[in-house]
């Protein structure tokens, strides 16, 4: 599977090392996480990595993300707890669960916590199309009264 994006959808000019959006990668496999890592550094976000829940708590209990990708492995239904677990630390964290394994099971307990589902394969552009998605109504969220 190749996540690389294409030229298009290399950094956008709106988005300096500064101000671009913070993302917080959950993956146990390190070519997969490596994957996801260089993707969206090259689509212009500020990411960082975590291998497990545990260190992603403590991440997300320090830092400021605006979201969470995190793929929930060979047991999606475990790991969509999991994830639901650490965002509760930040309410309203936005969260997007990638899973190689998606069924209708699945699918409920994603839309139940409040998150989107991205079942693999996937393009590049559909995982950047829905990060963006995401980043969008999370800003809209914030700034509503």
């Amino acid at each position: 599977m190749d996540l690389r994006p294409a030229p298009r959808l290399l950094p956008r000019p709106d988005m300096d090392s500064g101000d671009a959006p913070r993302v917080l990668v959950i993956d146990g496999d390190p070519a997969g996480r490596e994957l996801l890592v260089d993707l969206l550094q090259d689509a212009g976000y500020r990411v960082e990595a975590a291998d497990a829940p545990g260190d992603a708590s403590a991440r997300i209990r320090e830092g400021h993300y605006g979201l969470v990708v995190a793929d929930v492995g060979a047991d999606p239904l475990v790991g969509a707890a999991k994830v639901a677990q650490l965002t509760r630390a930040r309410p309203g964290l936005p969260a997007l669960l990638v899973s190689a394994f998606p069924d209708d099971a699945m699918r409920a307990r994603a839309q139940l916590l409040g998150m989107r589902l991205l079942a693999k394969p996937f393009h590049a552009e559909t995982l950047l199309a829905l990060i963006g998605d995401l980043m969008r109504r999370d800003g809209e969220r914030s700034v509503a009264p």
